[in-house]
């Protein structure tokens, strides 16, 4: 069944549909990947990092203890149909790695491909910064790396790479805050209303005085 068309151009370029850059996670920076199966061309989204290149990001990679349980690359790709979802709890410990056996549980879970909603990728920022107190740059690296993770699909990437720019460019707002802008931005609900003074400074933004 097709679910959607392309046309190329006459320099050979062709642009993703917006229900197919969402089933695969996409966002901008995304690499598909080309195969061929049975006489049938597959596109699938390529994955570029790993869940200990991640982690390496965030603490650097002599803090990792356990990196080597993920020492396999992802395959590349996932499959939209097959793809399950994970709770914060798991991509916390995907990401800090301090427990091996939970982390091997995790990466086998993940390993046919999973969904994170943009309420666990929030979560798992804000345990980061609170618990782990890791900084706004290393955060945002995280971020950047989790948008091109060979495993993991995040909810509505490209929403989720414009808050990275906005949090980058602000990093005293919090990724959260950027987040909830760049959600009601796509959704064409603004101005977002808020009491917080750096926040209503932003474009699509309004303090409420």
């Amino acid at each position: 069944m097709t679910i959607a068309q392309s046309k190329v151009t006459a320099q050979g370029q062709i642009s993703v549909p917006a229900e197919i850059r969402k089933k695969l996670g996409l966002g901008p920076g995304s690499v598909l990947e080309w195969d061929e199966k049975g006489g049938d061309i597959i596109v699938r989204k390529a994955g570029r990092y790993t869940s200990a290149e991640v982690h390496d990001v965030l603490f650097g990679a002599a803090h990792a203890p356990v990196a080597d349980v993920d020492g396999r690359k992802g395959s590349g790709g996932t499959c939209a149909s097959a793809m399950h979802a994970i709770d914060t709890n798991v991509l916390v410990r995907l990401l800090v790695r301090d427990d091996p056996r939970q982390i091997g549980i995790a990466e086998d879970f993940i390993e046919k491909g999973a969904w994170v909603s943009h309420i666990v990728l929030v979560e798992t920022m804000w345990v980061l910064d609170a618990v782990y107190e890791r900084t706004a740059e290393q955060i945002g690296g995280a971020v950047e790396r989790l948008l091109a993770h060979a495993g993991l699909s995040l909810q509505d990437a490209d929403v989720v790479a414009a808050a990275l720019v906005q949090f980058r460019a602000r990093p005293s707002l919090g990724f959260s805050d950027c987040l909830v802008l760049e959600i009601a931005r796509k959704a064409g609900h603004l101005p977002l209303g808020t009491f917080d003074r750096q926040l209503g400074k932003v474009a699509g933004a309004r303090r409420l005085a």
